[in-house]
């Protein structure tokens, strides 16, 4: 079974006797917001199509956070949205597969909804849904990455989280990187918020993020207006990241 975690944290961890990485730094600013865990199965039908995980809020019925995963490659996926649920509120999870590739949900493509009771939620992929189209805010978050040449081919995942708002707002997942390629969600960016954008490429372990061992990185940027826009080349040092959980190297 594939697992795909969204970003569970790792605090504490002192970069010692490692050249080359980046302690951590202010971890108590994840405490606001709770982890989402979603069970996706039953999807075989989509292999290979880009899927997008939609958090809706039950208050205001908009999407305050999403996930694309590039491409599916197996039908049964667990989904981890790290520090993603803000206490006292209740959501929905709708999941779609952008079949046309527009990187938007559109009328007529597969859909599924779900409630999400205690932190949880399940999607059956034999077993979709009618949903009416959530309400979108924000704009796109366009990231730019060359110079990967060490990890074509490789697992690559990315976090955003906003650190106005004290929540994940974004992730993307491909497991074939290229040597220049573009991540992009829409509608997560808002003016004058700072974000916090980790990633690495799985280098060493096929299971996950494991450090030390993958190449790793985290940087932050404020956005100027409603959308954010930036680039990348493949750098060292490497950084010890603060929203994925390192598995055993």
């Amino acid at each position: 079974m594939t697992k795909l975690w969204i970003a569970s944290v790792l605090f504490g961890v002192a970069c010692v006797g490692h050249a080359g990485c980046t302690a951590l730094t202010d971890a108590g600013r994840f405490e606001r917001a709770e982890d989402l865990r979603v069970s996706l199965s039953n999807m075989g039908a989509y292999v290979g199509t880009r899927i997008e995980a939609q958090l809706v809020s039950g208050q205001t019925g908009e999407v305050e956070a999403r996930a694309v995963i590039d491409s599916l490659r197996s039908p049964t996926m667990d989904l981890r949205m790290f520090s993603a649920l803000v206490p006292g509120r209740n959501y929905s999870i709708q999941v779609y597969a952008d079949e046309n590739g527009d990187a938007w949900q559109t009328a007529g493509e597969p859909t599924w909804e779900t409630q999400v009771m205690g932190g949880s939620a399940e999607i059956d992929g034999t077993q979709p849904s009618t949903v009416d189209m959530p309400l979108v805010s924000g704009g796109p978050f366009t990231y730019e990455l060359a110079d990967m040449t060490p990890h074509v081919g490789q697992r690559f995942e990315l976090q955003v989280f906003d650190e106005d708002l004290g929540r994940a707002v974004g992730y993307y997942r491909t497991d074939a990187a290229e040597i220049s390629f573009t991540v992009q969600i829409v509608a997560i960016i808002h003016a004058e918020h700072t974000y916090l954008v980790e990633f690495y490429a799985d280098h060493q372990n096929p299971e996950g993020y494991s450090f030390p061992g993958d190449h790793c990185w985290r940087e932050t940027y404020t956005a100027e207006g409603d959308e954010l826009t930036a680039s990348f080349t493949h750098r060292t040092p490497f950084d010890e990241l603060e929203t994925f959980e390192s598995v055993d190297p």
